[in-house]
């Protein structure tokens, strides 16, 4: 008899549940429910900081977790994403899977990019949110070429400074 998906979630919650009751420990790769509950805590650490170092520098910063809009002294709206490490296998390098909340209601898009193990951020991408529709059903990895005229940053403080220049220059 072939079990489904669905009896695993029945009768377990997950199949990961099921795993984790026989002592079964899947390879990292595809520990995907995983991976993204930890991506998505740590994206959310970053957001607070980004929020409370805005917030200190005299401006003001919210960000509401259920639409992922970043919205800085009422005036730029930034949506959020993340790019998580994926691998396919033995001989193939580490890619970085784009996941952008394209916002027609946002300016500009903020995409986390995780390091290759997704345990922490490697970096901070922020690019104009109208050019990210054309891709959205794509599959979207960090070497499209959206990703060129992006700016980066490897350090929060300079994407914090920033957001604020950006916020001078449109008012």
């Amino acid at each position: 008899m072939e079990a489904r998906a669905s009896t695993y979630n029945k009768r377990f919650g997950s199949l990961s549940a099921a795993y984790k009751l026989i002592g079964f420990q899947p390879k990292p790769r595809y520990r995907w429910a995983e991976t993204k509950a930890r991506i998505h805590t740590i994206v959310g650490i970053a957001i607070a900081r980004i929020v409370s170092s805005i917030e200190a520098l005299g401006a003001n910063a919210t960000f509401d977790g259920e639409t992922r809009l970043l919205t800085v002294n009422d005036k730029i709206r930034i949506s959020v994403g993340s790019a998580r490490c994926i691998s396919y296998g033995r001989g193939s390098g580490p890619r970085w899977r784009v996941r952008p909340d394209c916002r027609p209601d946002s300016e500009l898009t903020l995409v986390v990019k995780m390091n290759a193990s997704n345990e922490k951020i490697q970096s901070y991408y922020l690019l104009p949110s109208n050019i990210l529709p054309q891709t959205r059903c794509k599959k979207f990895c960090i070497t499209n070429r959206v990703f060129s005229i992006s700016c980066r940053y490897g350090r929060l403080d300079a994407l914090v400074r920033a957001l604020l220049s950006t916020h001078e220059t449109l008012a």
